[in-house]
């Protein structure tokens, strides 16, 4: 976010910054288009995009399972801990993304998200009109996506040639 801030203060118009996985975004491309950036798939084996989300004068931050994570016993454990029973988290929430003006608050809610499970984010991104976009794990290698509604309508605005990103 400071970088950002000194970025528009050197004067810049447009820019896209990324550190540590989060994204901050002024303006458009050189296309005049929205930044594209890549959501990656929740896979543990592999690195690949899952979404490319269109994201203008905003942050982005992802949170998920699949990056860290430890084995024991032949189970796979999440890194992220339920503080109410300091143990893994164990629902099917694979990743969420969270779209906001403050690279910092999309950083955390993605996380707190992630603790959550899939119900009461979306029910929590809908009372406090968040764009969050998160990927269910449905089955081996099978995923479901889930779209707040204030992200579907992100997303309708900001469609590419008539297609949803």
């Amino acid at each position: 976010e400071d970088i950002a801030m000194l970025i528009e203060e050197l004067g810049a118009m447009r820019f896209m910054v990324e550190i540590g996985g989060e994204v901050k975004t002024k303006g458009v491309n050189q296309r005049g288009r929205p930044w594209m950036i890549g959501v990656e798939a929740p896979d543990m084996n592999a690195r690949h995009v899952h979404k490319v989300l269109p994201v203008r004068d905003s942050a982005m931050a992802t949170s998920g399972d699949y990056r860290n994570f430890f084995e024991f016993e032949g189970e796979t454990y999440s890194h992220t801990l339920n503080p109410q029973t300091g143990w893994p988290v164990t629902h099917n929430l694979a990743s969420v993304t969270v779209l906001h003006d403050d690279a910092g608050f999309a950083d955390a809610i993605a996380t707190a998200f992630s603790v959550l499970g899939p119900i009461q984010t979306m029910r929590i991104a809908e009372q406090n009109n968040l764009r969050v976009f998160a990927i269910l794990r449905s089955g081996p290698d099978e995923y479901e996506e889930l779209y707040s509604q204030p992200m579907q309508q992100y997303l309708r605005e900001h469609r590419i040639n008539g297609q949803r990103p």
